[in-house]
């Protein structure tokens, strides 16, 4: 174990997102970019990167307690990142872009050149405005790149040359941060007196659990800085130093460099563990600052079985200074159902479907309905019947009109003739006159052997004017 105050000018640094503190740590290239892996930042169902979620990057010097607090203006992830597979696994953070201050750093880009390898982890204490750091590890480990980095994971396998593995796990600052041990955020290569930056935490390969807290053997995989240098230099369009004993030594010089594809995947009892460690999903807590109103975010982790694209990503960003909204607490996976307090996308869909085949159901069932009680009123009234009843009614009682029918004298009202047959009964004051006429004028009426003209019809009338 290495103190960090044995160390001159060690710059590194942090990520924070979201108000989160986050394991990410950076590969400080210059004062104004950093590297960092890509699967610590957040992506939308487009696959690029989250501009809503607000990125800090933390600077240090490795000596100072102090912090340099600056927003992230713009990201760019690498073209070829694999977010299954984790191949070419970073990201160009830039930032702190109208500052007088100007100060670089010296990757190391050749192996044969590094007297041992350090392990570094930081961490903050506080955050904001005057943001201060905890204890920072350095540990010295040259155990790397065994045979059962290629066994559990293929990729490294394909390009053992472009990585460092290892199994060194460090407990986390404090259990506030991860209950679980962790690998370390970066490594660097010290040269006598010197230490350069050489490469960040990538992922790890997890048999037999998918976090770090129940592994049965685990795997850490660091990505090194000299596969894509170039990269940087085209994307921030200046230089990039670098250091090799060898002075005929570069980098590779392809911009566009991508890792071999591996060829096959892991076994299904492997899991592949990326992004930030200090989330729930690896035994995580909250933020370990002191400000006391930090928020927790959702992790980033994915396994080898996770459903997340695999392609290229089209991932630059640019998220304004101080512009960009926080990251709510929990992130949502997959399309899922998105129900922010209101009524979820299924249950609207549901009601949709149910609208659109309903309402025609409802309409044909009301119409048939509808037919079958006007059939219904039709066979209760039968206007024959009602015809029959009403002419029983005029031969019943004496000048009754036939619905719809005038007199037919002048189709008035007034004065209409007498059709009225004889009374069925005696008036009151002739019955008593005497006995001569108690005779029902009924029984009159037919023992008489006048012949009495037929009495005729209202309807009769007007046919017998009419000719």
């Amino acid at each position: 174990m290495m103190s960090a105050n044995a160390v001159v000018k060690v710059i590194g640094g942090v990520l924070r997102k979201g108000k989160q503190q986050t394991s990410c740590g950076l590969g400080v290239l210059d004062s104004m970019a950093s590297f960092v892996s890509a699967s610590c930042l957040d992506f939308d169902s487009d696959n690029a990167v989250d501009t809503s979620v607000n990125y800090e990057v933390y600077i240090d010097d490795g000596v100072s307690s102090s912090a340099a607090r600056y927003n992230v203006t713009d990201i760019k992830v690498h073209p070829a990142y694999d977010a299954k597979t984790k191949a070419n696994n970073i990201a160009l953070l830039q930032y702190n872009a109208n500052s007088n201050e100007s100060w670089t750093n010296t990757v190391g880009i050749d192996p044969k050149d590094w007297d041992t390898p350090v392990y570094a982890q930081r961490v903050l204490q506080t955050s904001g405005e005057d943001a201060t750091w905890g204890e920072t590890k350095l540990y010295t480990y040259t155990n790397r790149n065994d045979t059962e980095c290629s066994s559990l994971l293929p990729l490294y396998k394909a390009n053992n040359g472009d990585f460092i593995c290892n199994d060194l796990l460090t407990s986390a600052p404090n259990s506030n941060l991860s209950s679980c041990e962790v690998p370390y955020q970066v490594v660097y290569a010290q040269v006598s007196l010197s230490m350069y930056p050489v490469g960040i935490f990538s992922h790890a390969a997890v048999k037999g659990s998918d976090d770090f807290c129940n592994d049965g053997e685990v795997r850490a995989y660091y990505t090194l800085y000299a596969d894509y240098i170039e990269f940087a230099k085209k994307t921030l369009d200046r230089s990039v130093d670098f250091y090799a004993g060898d002075t005929d030594k570069t980098p590779q010089s392809n911009p566009d460099f991508e890792m071999d594809k591996p060829s096959s995947d892991p076994g299904k009892d492997v899991a592949i563990v990326g992004g930030d460690l200090y989330s729930p999903r690896n035994g995580g807590g909250g933020d370990s600052s002191s400000d006391g109103d930090e928020d927790s975010s959702g992790s980033d982790d994915e396994s080898s079985g996770g459903d997340e694209d695999s392609s290229g990503n089209e991932n630059d960003s640019s998220g304004g200074e101080n512009g960009s909204s926080e990251e709510d607490s929990s992130n949502s996976e997959a399309g899922n159902n998105d129900s922010s307090g209101g009524i979820s996308r299924t249950s609207i869909i549901i009601i949709a479907v149910c609208l659109s085949v309903g309402v025609p159901i409802l309409a044909i069932a009301a119409f048939f309905l509808i037919r079958r009680q006007r059939k219904l009123a039709q066979k209760s009234r039968d206007p024959f019947k009602e015809t029959a009843v009403n002419e029983l009614l005029a031969d019943d009682i004496g000048g009754a009109s036939l619905p719809g029918e005038g007199w037919a004298a002048g189709g008035s009202h007034d004065n209409p003739p007498d059709y009225r047959p004889p009374p069925a009964y005696e008036a009151r004051q002739d019955a008593q006159a005497g006995p001569a006429n108690n005779t029902d004028n009924i029984e009159q009426a037919a023992g008489s052997h006048q012949t009495q003209e037929p009495r005729q019809r209202p309807d009769t009338v007007f046919s017998d004017e009419k000719n």
